[in-house]
């Protein structure tokens, strides 16, 4: 299998062109299509993103060599925890989106992000996760935003909520501990072939001190299977850094002993994931996209 990456040197809707071939099948297109996503909520949805096919059009004369394929996990080698969310929303009659929206309108000061970072704990995270998705003072103005943004008819919201936290995480988590197995076993081609470093770059959590990969509380996270598909498992919860933030892909860049970001394919689920890590040069594929060459190859 050859994994081949040509880079676009002109317009910013097909910046990079990424397909991966066999013996048994080469794409064969001579255009350049771009087509634009759905929107969903700002943080951890595909919001708008324009995915591109693009071929004969715009490519640079020599593609660049790419040495190193990093994957995200949760949505991508794993099922999406965000999943788990919209299953918690229309068991609670929430508009579609409401508590994702929730999520990432708290940026840098919600739980969850803190969470990710190492900066809470789940104990005390468990309380304060539930008293943010239940301020409807706070996430209702937020909602009605993200429906003005995206051209939905805002339906009518709650006035007041009471969302258990631990119960919203651990439906989330359960969500998140199912192996997408198609994307496994490319990741094991990948490493097979010796051609590539295989990276996972994760947002993720920590264990609370004195817990081991079966107890409850781990539900979610990697399991050393997971890990050892990879030659680098790199965890926001253990850095510091999370994605979108550049300096997360910068960390995993220098750790790969990456020479420039053409070198570097990225896979992940979530629109501005994916666009933080081309505004750096990284070469980008989403879960869709991924999923259909895997169809078409495995």
């Amino acid at each position: 299998m050859a994994l081949i990456c040509d880079v676009m040197s002109v317009s910013s809707s097909c910046r990079t062109r990424c397909r991966i071939t066999t013996r048994r099948h080469r794409p064969n297109a001579s255009s350049c299509n771009p087509q634009t996503r759905g929107s969903a909520p700002e943080d951890t949805t595909k919001q708008g993103r324009k995915e591109a096919s693009c071929t004969g059009t715009g490519m640079a004369d020599h593609p660049t060599s790419i040495t190193t394929v990093i994957f995200d996990v949760g949505g991508v080698v794993v099922k999406s925890p965000l999943l788990g969310v919209n299953k918690f929303e229309k068991a609670e009659g929430l508009p579609a989106d409401y508590l994702n929206v929730a999520i990432t309108a708290r940026g840098a000061d919600g739980a969850f992000q803190k969470l990710e970072v190492g900066a809470l704990q789940l104990p005390e995270f468990y309380a304060q996760f539930g008293d943010q998705m239940s301020d409807t003072q706070f996430n209702n103005p937020a909602y009605k935003r993200f429906c003005s943004k995206t051209k939905r008819t805002c339906p009518s919201l709650p006035t007041t909520l009471q969302v258990d936290g631990k119960q919203l995480w651990k439906q989330m988590m359960v969500e998140a501990s199912t192996p997408n197995l198609p994307i496994i076993k490319l990741i094991k081609r990948l490493r097979e072939s010796g051609k590539y470093r295989v990276a996972a770059l994760t947002n993720n959590f920590q264990l609370p001190a004195g817990k081991t990969e079966d107890d409850q509380e781990a539900l979610g996270l990697a399991p050393m299977e997971i890990k050892d598909l990879f030659h680098e498992f790199i965890e926001s919860s253990q850095v510091g850094l999370r994605k979108p933030d550049p300096k997360f892909f910068e960390y995993a860049s220098k750790l790969l002993n990456v020479r420039g970001p053409k070198e570097v394919v990225f896979f992940d689920d979530i629109g501005i994931n994916l666009k933080a890590a081309e505004k750096l040069g990284i070469n980008t594929i989403s879960k869709f996209t991924l999923f259909f060459f895997v169809l078409l190859i495995l």
